[in-house]
C-alpha cells in the first residue's frame, strides 16, 4: 500500500471532483433537454387540444348547417306539394271547364235542330202544309224556285 503525498490526494480528489463536476453538469444539460422536451410536449398538447377545439367547433357548424340545410329542403318539400295541390286542382278545374263547354255545346246543337224543327213546322203551316217552300237546314235558310 504505497503511501501518496498530500499533494497527489488533493490531486486524486480534484480529478474525482472534477469527473463528478462532469458528470453533474451531463445530468443537468440532460435535465434541461427533459425539461425542454417536457415544454415542446406541453404546448404540441396545447396545440393538440386547441386544434381538438376548432374541430369540435366546425362539427358543430357543420352539424347546424346540415340542419339549416335539410330545414330549407323541407320548406322546399311543402312549398312543392302546395305547388302540386293547387296544378292539381288546376287541372280538376279545368277538365270540369271542359266537361261543362262540351254539354253546352251539345245542348247549343240540341237547341239549334229544336229551332230549325220549329221553324220548318212554322213554315209549313203558314204555307197550309206545304213542305217545299221555306225550310232551315244547317244553319241555311232556303226557299225553292216556284214550279
Amino acid at each position: 500500500h504505497e503511501n501518496k503525498t498530500w499533494a497527489e490526494t488533493a490531486k486524486d480528489v480534484n480529478e474525482k471532483l472534477d469527473d463528478q463536476t462532469e458528470a453533474a453538469r451531463k445530468t443537468s444539460e440532460e435535465i434541461a433537454n427533459l425539461a425542454e422536451g417536457s415544454e415542446t410536449l406541453a404546448e404540441g398538447q396545447t396545440d393538440a387540444a386547441e386544434a381538438i377545439e376548432k374541430t369540435t367547433e366546425a362539427q358543430k357548424d357543420f352539424s347546424d348547417a346540415s340542419r339549416d340545410a335539410a330545414d330549407s329542403i323541407d320548406r322546399e318539400v311543402d312549398v312543392l306539394d302546395e305547388v302540386v295541390s293547387a296544378t292539381d286542382a288546376y287541372a280538376d278545374s279545368a277538365l270540369r271547364a271542359a266537361e261543362t263547354i262540351e254539354l253546352l255545346r251539345a245542348s247549343t246543337e240540341r237547341a239549334a235542330a229544336a229551332a230549325r224543327e220549329s221553324s220548318n213546322a212554322f213554315s209549313q203551316n203558314l204555307l197550309g202544309g206545304r213542305s217545299d217552300f221555306a225550310t232551315i237546314s244547317g244553319g241555311t235558310f232556303s226557299v225553292p224556285a216556284p214550279p
